[in-house]
């Protein structure tokens, strides 16, 4: 099965802590580690696992986020189309509580892939057994609709 991620990306920094910080505390982490995030990166990390191809189409910031991000990707299996934004890639920290609760701020614009920009080879969709649409702007989810079945989140 060959599937597509239209969507967003965004880089982690995780801090481990005992419990989640409230209005006006500090809490210190006993751990810490940076990843790749963002709805469409985690879901083309995941289908990677389950799909024999799977292909991204995101933005990234022209910085060693953005390169970070997507080279996580390529090494969980993903082939990323990326293209590069004005904006620096979208950041987010994380705490993570010992019961498992998480917490998270981002940090910047959302950047999502516009269906217009030729900077994509949206073609390949054609050939795609599904897409599952995470961010982008209408012109990018119309595109999407070239797969054989699109799936999209809610959210956006």
């Amino acid at each position: 099965m060959r599937v597509a991620v239209v969507g967003h990306i965004e880089w982690l920094q995780f801090a481990a802590v005992e419990r989640l910080p409230t209005r006006g505390d500090i809490v210190h982490s006993y751990d810490d580690w940076e990843a790749v995030g963002g709805g469409g990166a985690v879901a083309a990390l995941q289908l990677a696992l389950l799909a024999d191809e799977v292909l991204f189409f995101t933005m990234v910031g022209d910085d060693d986020a953005g390169r970070q991000a997507c080279e996580a990707l390529e090494r969980g299996g993903v082939v990323v189309h990326s293209a590069t934004g004005h904006e620096p890639t979208r950041r987010a920290f994380v705490h993570c509580d010992e019961d498992g609760e998480r917490t998270i701020t981002t940090v910047g614009p959302k950047l999502h892939p516009r269906g217009h920009d030729d900077r994509f080879p949206w073609d390949e969709l054609r050939a795609m057994d599904a897409a599952f649409f995470t961010a982008g702007d209408v012109d990018a989810l119309q595109t999407a609709r070239r797969a054989r079945v699109l799936v999209a989140t809610a959210r956006e």
